[in-house]
């Protein structure tokens, strides 16, 4: 059973220190840094351009920032941009192969 951590820094320490498997950790990894930089880039997008919220959206462009960034950091050729959006949770049962960086 998960009981949400009573604060943010519980909630990061939770986050990075879970012993997951490489490619699962990784995955959590590339969804919270997707995840904060939209709600970043949103907040300076309503506060600067006068924008309104919508919800909807900011969802969609968080979806669509993970599977550029898994389909970047792993071998997912054969994988869409939409299945990847559809199914992130399953993204942790691929055997993938992680690209090496230059």
């Amino acid at each position: 059973m998960w009981v949400c951590p009573s604060s943010l820094y519980e909630l990061l320490c939770w986050w990075f220190t879970n012993k997951f498997k490489s490619v699962e950790k990784r995955s959590r990894e590339i969804c919270f840094y997707a995840i904060i930089w939209s709600i970043w880039i949103e907040r300076n997008h309503i506060l600067f351009r006068n924008k309104a919220f919508d919800e909807r959206v900011l969802v969609e462009t968080i979806k669509t920032k993970i599977a550029i960034w898994l389909k970047a950091c792993y071998n997912l050729k054969e994988y869409s941009m939409e299945d990847i959006k559809r199914c992130i949770q399953g993204v942790r049962k691929l055997k993938v192969v992680k690209i090496q960086s230059v």
